[in-house]
């Protein structure tokens, strides 16, 4: 139980897992924690990019002083 706990934390596949688990369970089958370790494995997955465009300081001072930002 706590190695499943700590596969869906890990791996933020909480919902996927509840769903694999449940089919588990509906086959009266015990769940396979190895097999699910490997099933949502997220080691290969990478991050996706964020490109953000931070404002420029004046931006921050105008805001500061009541003015407008465009």
């Amino acid at each position: 139980m706590v190695g499943l706990l700590g596969l869906a934390h890990s791996n933020a596949c909480e919902a996927e897992l509840a769903l694999a688990l449940e089919d588990s369970l509906d086959a009266r089958q015990l769940p396979d924690l190895a097999a699910l370790e490997v099933r949502f494995d997220v080691a290969d997955q990478q991050v996706p990019g964020i490109d953000a465009v931070l404002p420029t300081a004046a931006a921050y001072d105008r805001l500061l002083t009541g003015g407008t930002v465009q």
